[in-house]
């Protein structure tokens, strides 16, 4: 069987999550020739070229047909998580139901994270077939999570459906190259002899890269932890990844240092 070596150059898929009016939107705009599926009709202020707000999941995939057409570099979908109620509602009206919730054992739920899954093998299509950056936005909610090795703590996850046999949510983050959390940086002010502070936002959007017990984000770019939201900056460190050279790993350069290592 034949091996692959090195790096493989693909157009990156990126979720941008976080609260409301941070800039997320405003972020997706600007990435190479886009075309955007504005399933929460709030575009139009942005001005990015978009199809017409779909009411249905089935016009949904009738304008990524029309896309995977045509020649744009990036497709934005404006957002994953409202992508995922237009799912939902689909497969409720199958069923002849007013929610998924409706359907027993959890089987309307399955249906939907099949379907997710489903459309995000048809994206990964038009990133190898077209070469599309694919760029989501994505709402969060405040959960609490329990730490089965500490103390149980709230964060900020995708506003999507969380369970152990159909995590849409799961789903999407494992999917994704790069998972951003996006927000205005704050200030906090520990009153004094107290434990508690008070938060103050500043005039700076930022965005994060990596795991925190505060947010879900990730990437395989080898980014900074936090960077500007800004559009220039973070394309730009994503772009020097892919350009740049692959790290080689260092070998040992004799069998005694090999030793000498595993002994260690």
């Amino acid at each position: 069987m034949q091996t692959i070596k090195g790096r493989t150059k693909q157009p990156p898929r990126i979720i941008v999550s976080g609260p409301n009016s941070v800039g997320k939107s405003t972020f997706a705009s600007k990435f190479p020739t886009p075309i955007a599926l504005d399933l929460e009709g709030g575009l139009e202020e942005i001005g990015v070229e978009r199809l017409p707000r779909p009411e249905t999941y089935v016009e949904v995939k009738e304008q990524l047909a029309w896309v995977a057409s045509k020649s744009y570099k990036t497709l934005i979908i404006d957002s994953i998580d409202w992508l995922e109620k237009l799912i939902q509602s689909d497969i409720a009206a199958q069923a002849g139901v007013a929610d998924l919730a409706r359907i027993p054992w959890g089987e309307g739920y399955k249906r939907a994270y099949f379907e997710l899954a489903r459309f995000l093998g048809e994206l990964d299509e038009l990133r190898k077939t077209k070469r599309m950056i694919i760029v989501m936005t994505a709402h969060v909610r405040i959960t609490k999570f329990t730490d089965p090795l500490g103390d149980n703590y709230d964060k900020y996850t995708l506003n999507m459906h969380e369970s152990e046999k159909a995590s849409t949510s799961q789903l999407v983050r494992d999917w994704c190259d790069c998972l951003l959390f996006a927000e205005k940086e704050k200030l906090v002010r520990t009153e004094k002899g107290g434990t508690r502070g008070k938060a103050k936002t500043v005039d700076r959007h930022i965005v994060h890269t990596r795991l925190s017990h505060a947010y879900e984000a990730k990437n395989r770019y080898d980014l900074p932890a936090v960077m500007d939201l800004d559009f220039g900056q973070v394309w730009g460190a994503i772009l020097a990844f892919l350009n740049g050279p692959v790290a080689k790993p260092t070998e040992p350069e004799t069998k005694l240092e090999l030793v000498e290592e595993v002994n260690v």
